[in-house]
This record gives C-alpha cells, structure tokens and sequence, in this order.
C-alpha cells in the first residue's frame, strides 16, 4: 500500500493498494473529485504523483470513469449513472496518468476506478501458465446469474476477476444481488464497477452499477440498468488491506436521510416487539431493523399511516434488503408508499419476499437495495 504526494486535478490524497513486480504493477484505487475546481480545468492530463515505482513507463491500460445521475421517475428514485473507460499509463516511476475524457464535461463530480496490471512498456510480460476457474454461485440469485464466460485467475500477490452477466428477467428491482464465489481468495476486497445497459438520459454512455467484494462474496446495494453482457473487470490485490474499510452495503451519512420510525408494539401489526424505519437518502429508500421478526409474507403486507409524508419519500415501490435469520439468506421487502385519503397522511404497504413466518434477523443496521423499474 502506498499514498499519492500529489496530483495536477485537484482531488485529496489517494490511497492504492499495490503488488510490484520486476516487470509490472497491479494497483487498485477508487477516488472522487469535483471538476469545476481550477486544477481540473487547467488539466490536459490528469497525474498523480507517487512515491518511486519498480517500473518506470508502461503500456496503456483502460480504467473506468464513471458520475452519479439519480431521478426521481414515475413517482419513484431511479438511477441513471454512467461510465465509460479512459486510458491510463505509467508516465515515469513517480507519475500515474488518466486521460481527461471530454465527453464528461458538464459532470459536477467523477468516480475514477483503477483495478489494472501495468506492464512495463517494451518488455515481454509472463508471468507462468494461468489457470482459469470458473464463477460458481451459492446460492444462486435469481435476478442476475452470470453467464459461462465469467471467470477469475489466482495468483500468488493477485486475483483477474471477469464477471459477465447472464439473462437479466424483468423483475429484477425486487430480488436479491448477493452470493458467495465458490474458491475465490477471501483476502480481496473492493468496490469494483459494474459497467453496462443502456440508459434514457445519458445514452452516449453505459450503465455503471457497483458491486462490492468482500470475504469471497460480492453484493450489489443498487442496480442501474443492467443487461446481458453488463460485466466487471479487475485485477485485485491480494492481502493489502490493512486500514482499509470495505463495506457490503455502504451506507448514507446521518444528515443525508429523511427517516420514519414505525412502532410496532404500539401498532400491534407485528406479535414480535422492535422497531424499525424507512428511510430517504438522495433517491435511496432505506430500511433499519433493531432485533428480528418473523416475516409477514410476500403478500400480506401491513398499512403505517405517516403524519406529514416528505415530499422527497418516493411514491410507488421500492425495495430493501434484509437477511433470514436460517442460513443468512437475503429477504426483500418490497415498499408501496402512496398518499393516504387524508391528504395530510401517507400510507406505507411493506410486504417480504420471505415466505410467512420466516425469521427475520439483520446483521448490519441498515441496508438497501436500488429500486428499479
């Protein structure tokens, strides 16, 4: 692992984790910038100075550049995010650089993903004969299988990582995203780019989802636009990870949310005490348990009348993500919120997809899923 020392476009310091061999590097980062800031304007190239590499010139390797688009369509949030690839090279053994890609000009704020091999430039690269697994899934989500082509590599400092996604069915906003990858190293973790679908309000791009590896799982907290052929692809630093905090579904900032707390005691919908809540996070629809409950199953869901419903609570359904408390599956619970008869309340319909009666237990507080349409 290694810190920048600085760069030419204005963003903080940047972590990267790294393996270094004589011939070639593989670096994993993920960092964040606003672009109206000067020294991006000033940018032709944008360079990142590091402490003194193994290699001093490489060939050129592709990274992805992505920005953040969420709407609120048809009542509901929607996410219309975008990436493409930008070219990216080692200049000297101090200097990494990514091309400035015009067609983002006019996005507010840009997510650079790096999950490269560098080779050194005008050298042969092997590095012995690579043998290839392929992806096996437990359990095996409904909504998104990966298809035959996918696959990953494991070597002794790294991980190749190719996940293609297979049929895509329809309904995919409320089914889980979520899976362990049969003899993937768990000492790689990482968000990594999900890049593909088509999209209504930024068509000259692809979708950009993300997908985070973590203890040879990956979980996906939002989808945007995904279809046959969306795909991941990176090559992952094995065991660097020290200080570096990952998590399968990360979550908002307090001061970001818009939050309801239903009791259920009072209410008396639930045999099982607790509370839990809804809540709002620029388009995302939340959910946080405190404790278990059985599941009151997919379609039998509960009316909660809100005083006041905000303006930003999304009308239409939503999907949260919870976990069964028998194998640590993921449950959804599909959200119907509409404005009540009395115009000064809203009513909230959740219904699980678990079946009845089924225990329900949350191991991280809050947790959520992309609503979809």
């Amino acid at each position: 692992m290694f810190v920048s020392t600085g760069n030419n476009f204005g963003a903080g310091q940047i972590r990267f984790k790294s393996y270094q061999a004589e011939n070639y590097l593989v670096l994993n980062a993920n960092f964040s910038f606003l672009t109206g800031n000067p020294d991006y304007q000033a940018a032709e190239v944008l360079e990142i100075s590091v402490p003194t590499m193994r290699i001093d010139r490489s060939v050129e390797v592709g990274v992805f550049v992505g920005f953040r688009d969420r709407r609120q369509s048809y009542g509901s949030g929607t996410c219309y995010d975008g990436c493409t690839l930008a070219r990216s090279w080692i200049k000297d053994s101090n200097t990494i650089c990514i091309e400035k890609l015009a067609c983002m000009s006019g996005k507010e704020k840009l997510y650079i993903y790096i999950a490269a091999l560098y080779p050194q430039l005008n050298q042969g690269l092997s590095d012995g004969k690579q043998t290839k697994n392929s992806i096996s899934l437990t359990p095996l989500p409904e909504c998104c299988p990966f298809n035959s082509k996918s696959m990953f590599v494991v070597k002794e400092h790294w991980v190749m990582l190719l996940l293609i996604l297979g049929n895509v069915p329809g309904a995919i906003s409320s089914s889980p995203w979520a899976a362990a990858i049969e003899n993937l190293p768990v000492d790689i973790q990482g968000v990594l780019p999900f890049c593909g679908g088509s999209q209504q309000y930024n068509g000259e791009f692809n979708g950009l989802s993300e997908i985070t590896i973590k203890e040879g799982r990956f979980s996906s907290r939002y989808r945007c636009m995904v279809q046959d052929g969306s795909f991941a692809f990176a090559f992952m630093v094995r065991g660097d990870n020290e200080g570096e905090v990952v998590e399968e579904w990360p979550l908002f900032p307090e001061d970001e949310r818009i939050r309801y707390i239903f009791d259920r005691e009072k209410q008396g919908e639930w045999v099982q005490p607790g509370q839990f809540s809804f809540e709002l996070a620029q388009g995302l629809l939340l959910l946080s348990f405190q404790g278990w409950f059985g599941s009151n199953g997919p379609g039998n869901g509960n009316q909660f009348e809100v005083e006041t419903l905000h303006p930003l609570f999304p009308q239409g359904r939503s999907g949260v993500v919870g976990r069964t408390k028998d194998g640590n599956r993921l449950a959804i619970y599909d959200i119907f919120c509409e404005t009540s008869m009395n115009p000064n309340y809203g009513r909230v319909i959740p219904a699980c997809s678990a079946p009845k009666d089924t225990l329900i237990e949350v191991f991280d507080t809050n947790i959520y899923t992309y609503n979809q349409y």
